[in-house]
C-alpha cells in the first residue's frame, strides 16, 4: 500500500483514490450546483471512477473538462480496453469518502490508507481548482 500511495497526483487519484479527490474538491466548489458522479461500469467490467461535475464542466485529476467532452471521452477509451463495456452514471447523494459509499462501491475509507491521503486531496484539489474556486 505504501507504493500505491507514493505515486505522483496524478495516478494516485486517477486509480484508487478518486473518491478522495472527489471530496476534497467537493468541500471547495457551492454544493447547491456541484455534485459527484459515480461511474458503475456494467457486466463485471473494470473501470469505475468518481467525478465532479455541474453538468457543465467535469472536475478530476487531471483538471477541467467540458462535460459531454469528458463523458465521450472516458467511453470511448474504456471500450478501446475492454470491448463491450458500457456504465452508468450515478449522481451521487452520500459522501464519497463515507462508510455507505466506500461500502457498497469497494472503495476504501481515508483510514485504510498508507497515510492519510485527505490533506493530499485537498492540497492537490486547490492547485486544480486554481482561481476558479
Amino acid at each position: 500500500m505504501e507504493g500505491s500511495f507514493n505515486r505522483p497526483n496524478r495516478p494516485f487519484f486517477a486509480a484508487g483514490a478518486c473518491h478522495i479527490l472527489a471530496h476534497a474538491l467537493l468541500t471547495k466548489l457551492d454544493e447547491e450546483l456541484w455534485y459527484a458522479v459515480f461511474i458503475e461500469p456494467k457486466l463485471n467490467f473494470s473501470g469505475m471512477h468518481v467525478f465532479v461535475t455541474n453538468g457543465i464542466i467535469v472536475l478530476d485529476y487531471h483538471g477541467t473538462t467540458a462535460h459531454e467532452t469528458y463523458i465521450e471521452h472516458y467511453v470511448s477509451k474504456m471500450q478501446r480496453f475492454f470491448p463491450g463495456w458500457q456504465c452508468s452514471f450515478k449522481r451521487l447523494k452520500i459522501s464519497t469518502i463515507g462508510k455507505d459509499f466506500c461500502d457498497m462501491y469497494k472503495h476504501r475509507m481515508p483510514d485504510q490508507y498508507y497515510r492519510d491521503p485527505l490533506p493530499r486531496a485537498y492540497e492537490y484539489a486547490t492547485k486544480l481548482l486554481g482561481d476558479h474556486a
